[in-house]
């Protein structure tokens, strides 16, 4: 049940990085991109569908998006705390 809310609670950030007209259009892709890749990583390892391993790699561009933005300090405090929910998930997936 857990991995399902889990799943619940990245639809609707990808639903907030559509619609959110408060967010600039980087920090709309970053929010898709990592709600969205969170969706579709535990659904692949929920569903024990084959190419997860091609998801884990996939994962690593808005890793490095992330870690770039924050770098620059770029990302606002709103959007900073569930994306790092996100990427510690990510990087956590990336050398499972």
């Amino acid at each position: 049940i857990s991995m399902v809310i889990y799943m619940l609670g990245a639809l609707f950030i990808v639903l907030y990085g559509i619609t959110s007209k408060k967010l600039n259009q980087i920090e709309k892709v970053l929010v898709t991109l990592s709600g969205l890749g969170t969706l579709v990583a535990q659904l692949f390892a929920l569903m024990h569908w084959p190419y997860y391993g091609e998801v884990k790699l996939m994962q690593t561009l808005p890793l490095v998006l992330y870690f770039l933005l924050l770098a620059k300090d770029f990302i606002r405090n709103k959007v900073l705390p569930f994306l790092t929910v996100f990427y510690g998930d990510f990087f956590g997936r990336l050398f499972r």
